[in-house]
Parts: C-alpha cells; sequence; structure tokens
C-alpha cells in the first residue's frame, strides 16, 4: 500500500510469524480457519500475500489484526520511497542539478 508523502507501508514477514506464534496458531491455515470462523473474508492466499508484501488493502489489514488480536503496529513498517533523480539543467552555460 503506497500513502501520500513518499512512504510505502510494508510487513515485516518475520513480525508477523512472530506474532502469529505468539497468539497460539502454528501456521496460516488456522488463521485463515479462524477467520472464517470469525464470519471475516481473509482467505490463505491473502494471507500469504500480504506476508510477501503484495497486493493487500487496508480492510484485509483490519481483519489480520482482529484474527490475531493486535495492533498493526505490532508487523508493519513505513518504508520510504527513493528521492526523485536531479534532472541537470543548463543556466547560462554552466549545468547545475536541481530536483526535478
Amino acid at each position: 500500500i503506497t500513502k501520500g508523502g513518499g512512504c510505502m507501508i510494508r510487513i515485516d514477514a518475520e513480525k508477523l510469524r512472530e506474532v502469529r506464534e505468539r497468539r497460539g496458531f502454528s501456521n496460516y491455515e488456522a488463521v485463515a480457519e479462524k477467520a472464517k470462523q470469525m464470519g471475516l473474508d481473509l482467505g490463505l492466499a491473502t494471507i500469504y500475500n500480504m506476508a510477501a508484501n503484495k497486493n493487500w488493502t487496508r480492510d484485509k489489514l483490519e481483519s489480520l489484526c482482529l484474527v490475531l488480536a493486535c495492533d498493526p503496529r505490532d508487523f508493519v513498517y513505513f518504508e520510504r520511497e527513493a528521492p526523485k533523480a536531479i534532472a541537470p539543467i543548463q543556466l547560462n552555460g554552466v549545468t547545475e542539478n536541481i530536483p526535478a
């Protein structure tokens, strides 16, 4: 998920695994089964996609946190995107770099 301001919201798969284990789930299949029992739309493939930082939504993150009885901050972090390239321009015969 990308938010404004040049940050990516990322999931730390290792921390997610630790939270899962602390909550007594031996694997993601058990998490998906618990989600189903709770009436949440959170399938196994979605959980694996989230752990791999593939496409996921805020709703899925909220569902995962409900099942794991945790806060997103337990396994989510912000990653800054690379700054925009600086494009050289030429002024009065002198090449200078300014932000693109």
